[in-house]
């Protein structure tokens, strides 16, 4: 949990994202309740960080993007 923590604060998302959640404990969390075996430690921390990155994502779409700004987003993904 202490490699999710400063992965987190490595990303600097608080002071570049304030208006998205902090849930990197959280989604640690979640994968640990998923993938809970010791050999899958990798595949926790992927799964961990890919939730994080999707629940920023999320909060962009919640609460910071222009429908303009947005669509922008959602074809470069879709894309």
């Amino acid at each position: 949990m202490a490699t999710m923590c400063s992965w987190g604060k490595g990303l600097e998302s608080v002071s570049k994202f304030p208006y998205a959640r902090d849930r990197f404990v959280e989604c640690y969390f979640w994968a640990v309740g998923t993938l809970y075996e010791p050999q899958h430690s990798l595949a926790r921390m992927t799964f961990a960080k890919v939730a994080a990155l999707i629940t920023m994502i999320d909060d962009i779409y919640d609460a910071y993007g222009t429908l303009d700004e947005l669509q922008i987003l959602t074809d470069s993904a879709e894309r």
